[in-house]
């Protein structure tokens, strides 16, 4: 477990600016084989390498017509890997836009790896704690994960830790003294037509790499489908109201926490509406726990992250559990944090506070005892590492 390392992002610069040095960051700590490289082909066995060159064409049109900021700001990245002596085209970095949506279709291999945690707690004083598990293959995704600092007129507009930073979105973030938020990966029952979601790319259906940036600014940071949009504001319920109303090509669950209780909700999202809000109650209970299956259905046999992480955090009580290490303790046991946990993220919008940990696979070294709720213990073997599990190092 380290702390990633830290980028900077003025939006002062000119755009295609705005990212240089980023790339270089990251392959001056590991080869490009060790982390873009195997992402990027690990990702076009599973999805890229269907698209078509027409496909390619339509995303980049669609970045360039809708996005132009991040367009540019596209082009400068694909220039930094060109300086850095490797070819990612311009095409290739926008189908990686739509990641998310694309993946929700018949193009992508049904098999590949979509896991996610978000944890957020609230103590006996309204005190909020947000916690998120980045679970995501191949492994090499670690290694391109940074802490970004997005700065505006030289002040801080928000931070973010993420891998998917090269497409110049977000997926985890918080503003202070407004929210911390997370997107958790939906399940469909079956795949989403292809034809229909580029259509709605074509269209203008905002990315949801893209949904986090344009809130946190508070600006319309796209000009075509959010210029008619309400601006995002700068209150809990403006943030809610946004998240609700945005449209989208792909569905997904947002975890979003304000400054203090009871601001907290876990939103369901289909592409066209929101299926389920799950409040927290500040009157019933101090908790939310939200994988990737809906709330009003249990866990599956196969995966039982939510149900784990809820039974530790009341195993551990509110005192311990709605804090900084109680929240870490319960999102690094196993299968919480498990051997696709890329980072994790503890986070406060009531502080501003965002930690940001890139995690080592973990896996058990044996059965659990109680698989309802006991951490198992773990293996160190094969350069497995070691993590913090229910108040003990093991």
């Amino acid at each position: 477990m380290y702390v990633p390392p830290a980028f900077t992002v003025s939006l002062d610069l000119p755009a295609r600016e705005r990212w240089i040095g980023a790339v270089d960051l990251v392959l001056t700590h590991h080869t490009f084989g060790e982390s873009f490289g195997a992402v990027f082909a690990e990702h076009n066995n599973t999805l890229f390498s269907d698209l078509t060159p027409d496909h390619y064409n339509e995303l980049a049109n669609s970045m360039r017509k809708y996005y132009p900021e991040q367009s540019d700001e596209l082009e400068g990245i694909s220039q930094s890997f060109r300086t850095a002596g490797y070819i990612v085209t311009f095409e290739y970095l926008s189908a990686w836009v739509y990641f998310h949506e694309l993946a929700h279709t018949e193009l992508a291999d049904p098999t590949f790896s979509r896991e996610c945690t978000g944890i957020v707690t609230q103590d006996r004083y309204g005190n909020l704690v947000h916690g998120r598990n980045m679970d995501q293959v191949p492994q090499a995704a670690r290694n391109i994960t940074l802490h970004l600092t997005f700065e505006k007129y030289q002040a801080v507009q928000f931070e973010a830790v993420d891998w998917y930073w090269f497409t110049t979105g977000v997926v985890t973030a918080v503003k202070r003294n407004l929210v911390s938020v997370q997107e958790n990966w939906r399940f469909v029952a079956s795949p989403l037509s292809s034809v229909d979601v580029l259509s709605k790319i074509s269209s203008g259906t905002v990315p949801q790499v893209f949904v986090f940036r344009t809130l946190l600014l508070s600006t319309m940071d796209a000009s075509g489908p959010l210029r008619n949009a309400s601006n995002p504001g700068q209150s809990f319920t403006d943030a809610i109201d946004f998240l609700k109303a945005i449209p989208l090509a792909a569905p997904y669950y947002v975890i979003v926490a304000g400054k203090r209780s009871p601001d907290a909700a876990i939103i369901t999202r289909s592409a066209e509406a929101v299926d389920d809000i799950t409040w927290l109650d500040s009157a019933s209970d101090w908790l939310l726990v939200q994988t990737n299956y809906d709330r009003n259905q249990p866990d599956p046999a196969s995966d039982d992250r939510r149900t784990v992480a809820e039974c530790l955090l009341r195993q551990l009580g509110q005192v311990k559990g709605a804090t900084n290490l109680g929240v870490y303790a319960v999102i690094s046991s196993f299968p919480v944090h498990n051997v696709n946990t890329a980072y994790t993220a503890i986070m406060s919008a009531g502080t501003g506070e965002l930690h940001g940990f890139v995690r080592q696979p973990m896996v058990p070294a044996g059965p659990m005892t109680n698989a309802g709720c006991e951490p198992a213990e773990y293996s160190n073997e094969t350069g497995l590492g070691r993590g913090i599990s229910f108040g003990r190092r093991v």
